[in-house]
């Protein structure tokens, strides 16, 4: 069954209440361990377009660099499937103000494996956006600094940035 939705909060006693709805073994909802194991394909078709979104480990995991070396890797194969990727889109929560080693290294990790030709079609998305009024925060000024002193020219502009909040399902 394909999981539609994992959220936890921490009740009035301090205790930790899980909801969710459905299942997928791909996905690990353990307390501080990263979720997505593998990548997977998902597919929303409409009378005239199908969208093939791919959703991948993340970057930072939990167990280590190996780890990210591995996730790395199985992204890669699993991307060879694909003739062409239109788009790509990097998951950000909006309160990174500052430019640490964990920040850069999940950033600048990823556009190494990026082929320059997709630069004009990255795109920033902000989760947990609600705190900052649907805004990019503190992590967009990080990011463009980051941007700008590695000299990768990636549109980091309002038009290539979406925030986005989940708060509506809790």
């Amino acid at each position: 069954m394909f999981l539609l939705s994992r959220f936890s909060f921490t009740d009035e006693d301090g205790e930790e209440v899980d909801i969710s709805f459905g299942s997928d073994e791909n996905e690990v909802f353990k307390t501080g361990q990263s979720t997505t194991q593998f990548p997977q394909e998902y597919i929303f078709e409409s009378d005239t377009l199908s969208f093939h979104l791919i959703d991948t480990p993340g970057i930072g995991d939990s167990r280590g660099i190996q780890q990210d070396k591995e996730n790395f890797a199985n992204t890669l194969d699993f991307l060879q499937n694909f003739e062409k990727i239109s788009a790509v889109i990097v998951l950000l929560k909006p309160n990174n103000a500052r430019l640490t080693v964990a920040f850069k290294f999940c950033v600048l990790e990823l556009l190494t494996h990026l082929h320059k030709s997709l630069a004009s079609n990255i795109m920033f998305a902000f989760t947990n956006s609600r705190g900052t009024f649907y805004r990019p925060g503190d992590t967009l000024p990080a990011l463009k600094k980051l941007l700008k002193e590695k000299e990768i020219s990636i549109d980091a502009s309002k038009a290539h940035c979406f925030c986005f909040d989940n708060e509506a399902f809790r």
